[in-house]
């Protein structure tokens, strides 16, 4: 349920194409709230180590380095207190950046689970 741009991006890469990107504005037309905001970042991270087992040839990323991960996004906070020159917004990136490695650990544990 996550990673499937980079995915196609990948894929059509290695078949030689090139991509354009158009500088587009997309409007999603849905409530969103905190439970969504919470949801969406726990997807995105389990996407990606669906995406990372799918292409390293069925290895599972260490628990060692979605700790780092972690580490480094939270390190990157008071950068983007300066960044994005509005406290909110950059605690929220934050959040969503924690939330995104809770759900890597989570896709993690289940395919440990899996046997796979």
């Amino acid at each position: 349920p996550a990673a499937e741009d980079h995915d196609l991006r990948v894929r059509v890469h290695a078949l030689g194409y090139a991509l354009l990107y158009l500088p587009l504005r997309v409007e999603h037309l849905r409530a969103y709230d905190w439970s969504s905001f919470r949801r969406q970042n726990i997807t995105r991270g389990r996407g990606v180590i669906r995406w990372e087992y799918k292409n390293s040839g069925g290895h599972l990323t260490s628990y060692t380095r979605i700790g780092l991960r972690l580490a480094k996004r939270v390190v990157q906070i008071p950068v983007s207190l300066v960044t994005f020159r509005q406290t909110r917004m950059a605690l929220l990136h934050g959040l969503a950046n924690c939330y995104d490695a809770y759900g890597q650990v989570l896709e993690r544990r289940l395919l440990d689970r899996a046997g796979q």
